[in-house]
This record gives structure tokens, sequence and C-alpha cells, in this order.
């Protein structure tokens, strides 16, 4: 019979990506050698909430590539093992309707630092090797995201719907804010840094209160102990010195980065173009002309300076 220890081996090797098929085949199978208190003891909070997102996507897309000849009692039997691995990862806690959200959900793991536009038309700086999981936000009266890594988020105000990011233990909540999140799987802190706005800030048991502007918060993993204190403002100006892959983001979104970067003020004439969206990589050390004009160049625009020079107009060609 399997040793607890090795199972614990296998979903560690799932949680890095780099189990085979044959060892995620034995999780499936050997998922019923172990209750589920037992199971969910091998993980960290952290570590099992991370599993269920990454079984969440990738049980999706098995069930999707299901042949359309198979039989229903195929199919059945499929869905039931996709079923009883999510038990097996997570414990019984898992709802059905968890399991019915899937197809909204998406994944995006930044392999250098990228700008991230959401479904509400908030964005996200992810800083490189970081990974955000979320879904359409449509059906739902919150916006949820869950964060492993680090990450700038400016959030769109919405009172009706509001803005959790999730980070362990810790879930962040906001209507309408910039903040930071240092939530790294193997350090023992998890930072919240408010760059402006109001950020509630809370684990599982308890609210550590409301953050206000220049405020941030350090929760200690292991202990469980947390430190209210001053913020910098060096990672929203992280991005000045290192590449950025701006990835389906809005002129208007592109726009505040140059507008932050170099102090200037950017105005468009035509308001449509505030919503065109576009991809690009902004290289360090560029120029801010070099900036402006990848950024018309991608959504057939042009500009030029205000007679005072401190100001950029730009319109449609």
């Amino acid at each position: 019979m399997i040793n607890k220890s090795y199972l614990k081996k296998l979903l560690k090797k799932y949680l890095n990506g780099d189990i085979t098929d044959e060892e995620q085949g034995f999780l499936m199978e050997y998922y019923d050698l172990f209750d589920d208190k037992e199971i969910s003891e091998l993980l960290s909070d952290e570590e099992r909430e991370r599993v269920k997102h990454k079984m969440n996507k990738a049980i999706w897309e098995k069930i999707s590539t299901v042949e359309k000849g198979k039989t229903l009692a195929k199919r059945r039997w499929s869905l039931k093992i996709a079923a009883a691995v999510i038990v097996l990862m997570i414990g019984s806690s898992l709802t059905l309707y968890f399991f019915m959200d899937l197809p909204g959900q998406k994944e995006i793991f930044a392999s250098e630092q990228r700008l991230v536009a959401l479904p509400d038309g908030s964005s996200v700086l992810l800083s490189a090797g970081s990974e955000i999981d979320y879904g359409s936000f449509e059906d739902s009266d919150k916006r949820e995201v869950y964060l492993n890594g680090e990450a700038f988020f400016k959030v769109e105000r919405n009172p009706q719907k509001p803005f959790i990011v999730h980070t362990g233990k810790i879930k962040t909540t906001v209507l309408g804010t910039s903040f930071r999140i240092k939530a790294w799987p193997l350090e023992k802190d998890i930072s919240v840094d408010v760059s402006t706005g109001l950020v509630d800030v809370s684990d599982q048991e308890r609210s550590f209160g409301v953050l206000k502007r220049n405020e941030g918060l350090v929760y200690d993993k292991n202990s469980g102990e947390v430190e209210i204190k001053g913020h910098t403002d060096e990672f929203d100006k992280s991005w000045q010195t290192q590449d950025l892959f701006l990835d389906n983001i809005t002129m208007k979104e592109a726009a505040s980065l140059i507008e932050n970067r170099f102090h200037v003020k950017i105005e468009f004439k035509d308001e449509e173009l505030l919503t065109k969206r576009f991809s690009t990589t902004f290289l360090k050390g560029e120029s801010m002309d070099e900036l402006l004009k990848i950024l018309c160049h991608f959504n057939e625009a042009e500009f030029h300076f205000d007679e005072e020079g401190n100001t950029v107009i730009i319109s449609k060609l």
C-alpha cells in the first residue's frame, strides 16, 4: 500500500508542474487510500489553495476533450474520476458550485513582467514568475482573483461587486483602488501596500483592519502575527527599469503608464481610442517618444505636443 510520504511527494510535484502522466494517473487510481482529513493535512492551506485552482483548470480541459462518440456511462465515469481527484486534492469542503464554475476560469503565468487587463476593466502588473487565476466576474456578486507571487492592482470601482484577492489564508477586499500584494510561496510573509483608496485585509478568522493610502501590512504565515507599516513606491515604479509585456490592455491604461514614468499629461482627442486594446512590449530604456510611437502604431493614431510642450495630444489618423 502506498504511504503518505510518497503521496505528499506526488502532490508537491503536481504543484511544481513536473509530475508525469503516469504519476498523475497514479493519484487518480489510489485516491481512496486515505480519508479526506488525512489527505488535507498533507498540504498547507496555501498549497491546498494552489492545488484547487490548478486542478480546476486541468480537470475542465480534460472533460472538454471527451470524444463525442463516448457513451453516456463513460462520460459519467470521467466526471466521477474528476470529482474524486478534486476531493483527493482539497478535501470534501469543495462544493458543486465550484465544479460548475470551471469554464470561465483563466490562468495567467508571467514569465516576464506583464501588465494584464481583467474583464471588469481593472489591470494587474505581474512580477516575473507570478501567476493569477480568475473568472469572468459576470455571474457573481464579487470579483475574485487568486494570486501566487507579486502584483500591483488597479481596480475599477464597483460598489455592487467587491474585488477580492486571495493569497493563501489572506483575503484582500476593495471596491476600487490601487495596491500591491507580495505573496511568494517560499517566503514566510505576505505583504499588502496601498497606493490609493481603502483596502480591507483579513484571514479566515478575523479582519486585520482597513488600510488607507501609504499604509501597508505584513502577515507572518507561520505565527499569524500582523504588522501595520508605511510603504514605499518602489514596486509601483519597478516597471521603469525592466521590460514590460502589455497583454491586451487599453490605450488609456498604456497612456497612464507613460504619464507616471515621464510625468507628462496625455489627452485623447477621440474618446473611442481610450478603449482600443492591443498587446506589445515596452522595453526598458525606451524614450517617451519611442513609447508613444509604439502606442499609436498599434492603434492607428498619431500624437503631438501642445504649445507649452507639457501635454501630449493623441488623435485618430
